[in-house]
Order: structure tokens, then C-alpha cells, then sequence
């Protein structure tokens, strides 16, 4: 840490920093964001397997990045 830099400048730029790298993920190919537009999961065989059916549970989804797996 900076020692001058405030715990409020850090709370204050931390979603900043957040948004600037989600907008990069966003269009990048890594993530395939077409293809999940267009109806693919971002989600692995091994990820659908073990979570099983969703339809109509409350899910919380820690660490989703920018939401792609989550939706998927």
C-alpha cells in the first residue's frame, strides 16, 4: 500500500479498476461473449454436472468475473 494513499482512495478506485478490466474481457476472444449471445455456456461439462438444474433457486455466484457464468 501507498502510504499515501487513503482506505477510502482504495475503495474509491477498486470498482474502477474492476470496470476497466471487465470492458477488456468483454471483447476478448478468451471469453467468447458472441457465442454466448448466441446460446453457448461459458460453463465446462464437469460445472453443469456437479450444479445440476437451477430453474427457480436463488444462486449467488462468487467470483463470476463479469457475469458470463452466472448467466450461463
Amino acid at each position: 500500500m501507498n502510504p499515501d494513499t487513503s482506505e477510502a482512495d482504495y475503495f474509491e478506485m477498486n470498482p474502477t479498476v474492476w470496470d476497466q478490466r471487465a470492458e477488456a474481457h468483454l471483447h476478448s476472444k478468451f471469453y467468447d461473449v458472441e457465442g454466448f449471445l448466441n446460446g453457448a455456456t461459458s460453463l465446462r461439462e464437469i460445472e453443469l454436472n456437479e450444479l445440476g438444474p437451477v430453474s427457480g433457486r436463488r444462486l449467488l455466484h462468487l467470483q463470476c468475473h463479469f457475469g458470463l457464468d452466472t448467466l450461463s
